[in-house]
């Protein structure tokens, strides 16, 4: 799992975008975060993603107890995918945390725990163990942002930002 930032062609750490008209003073809030009223050029894009990957793919029988405290059971045969991500890494203990795997997004089920927390995949017939899961981010035409994230938990992207663990790896990158 890790959080990756970009530099921009412009050489300022944190933004990404074809335009050269972006303010010298852009701040944290302007860099990896969008607000509703940041004005900003149209190909402006946010430059944090937190990825981790599936690390387990079962299926599972009708009646079993899925993730921490078995807070989801099973209603019929399901196809099950564990991710190594948890509470200890920013995610929080609670049901229906949005990510994307295989391009779709599902919501976890079951509580998640200190490490990993569990997917859906029946309508992701092609994932498997080591495939990208993405917390925040984009993969491929799927989009979740950390202002979506932060509504989804009831509260706002800074809260979701800094509540990003010290233990993920951050990964410094510029895309030229």
């Amino acid at each position: 799992m890790k959080l990756i930032f970009e530099k921009s062609v412009a050489g300022r750490r944190g933004i990404r975008c074809s335009s050269r008209d972006v303010p010298a003073t852009v701040n944290i809030n302007k860099r990896l975060l969008r607000e509703k009223d940041a004005r900003l050029p149209d190909d402006f894009e946010t430059a944090l993603t937190w990825k981790a990957r599936l690390t387990s793919v079962k299926i599972l029988p009708p009646g079993h107890c899925v993730g921490y405290m078995h807070r989801y059971v099973t209603t019929g045969t399901e196809r099950i995918g564990a991710i190594s991500a948890g509470y200890a890494d920013g995610l929080p203990r609670r049901v229906g945390n949005p990510v994307i795997v295989g391009g779709k997004r599902v919501k976890v089920v079951g509580g998640t725990g200190m490490d990993q927390c569990m997917v859906p995949l029946d309508s992701i017939p092609d994932a498997q163990v080591g495939d990208e899961v993405v917390l925040i981010g984009r993969q491929g035409e799927a989009r979740l942002t950390a202002e979506e994230v932060g509504a989804e938990w009831g509260t706002n992207n800074y809260d979701v930002v800094c509540g990003l663990q010290a233990r993920l790896p951050r990964v410094y990158f510029n895309r030229e």
